[in-house]
């Protein structure tokens, strides 16, 4: 009787973390969010439970309570550290603390240096930043390595950049990426 209660439960929660990131993938983020934070209180050891959390956050739009949670998280296995330290370089980003996302993306593509999206991020960083040719070496690399629209847009903005005149008032519209490309 106890196995099969405690096999239900387990059954349960792996159903329910399938779901949350299902609903991540789908950009239900809210959603994702919450079935995730129910999850860790009930399995609160569970690094990838609270590491899919983080991102979720983050993609809300929660990006300093994000943060708090992918930065305690700071030795994952694997994939899994991939995909926090590029949400931390994309919160830090949107936080306005530009080293502290340069770090968190130079962190993962030391792990990982094949990851288009890393190389976008990065070169959006850069760009930012006024360091026009590491970002376009940045943005090139993630067009070579998973050419994606928003990797040759990024390029392209820079480029648009580099044409025109240095004015302070132009928005620069350049793109980063919180997920990873789905790889069949």
């Amino acid at each position: 009787q106890q196995y099969l209660r405690c096999m239900s439960a387990w059954s349960s929660a792996s159903t329910a973390y399938a779901l949350a990131q299902l609903e991540l993938e789908s950009g239900r983020c809210g959603e994702a969010s919450q079935r995730l934070q129910a999850l860790l209180q009930s399995h609160p050891r569970r690094v990838d439970i609270a590491a899919d959390y983080g991102v979720a956050l983050i993609c809300e739009g929660q990006y300093h309570d994000g943060v708090k949670v992918l930065e305690y998280q700071r030795e994952l296995p694997g994939e899994l550290a991939l995909h926090a330290s590029n949400a931390l370089g994309f919160a830090y980003a949107k936080l306005q603390s530009p080293q502290d996302a340069l770090r968190a993306l130079l962190e993962a593509l030391r792990r990982d240096p094949s990851r288009p999206e890393l190389w976008n991020n990065a070169g959006v960083l850069a760009a930012l930043r006024g360091a026009n040719d590491q970002a376009r070496k940045s943005f090139a690399r993630a067009v070579v390595l998973g050419d994606s629209e928003t990797h040759r847009q990024n390029l392209n903005e820079l480029q648009r950049q580099d044409g025109a005149q240095k004015d302070p008032s132009r928005q620069l519209d350049f793109h980063m990426d919180l997920f990873f490309r789905q790889t069949v």
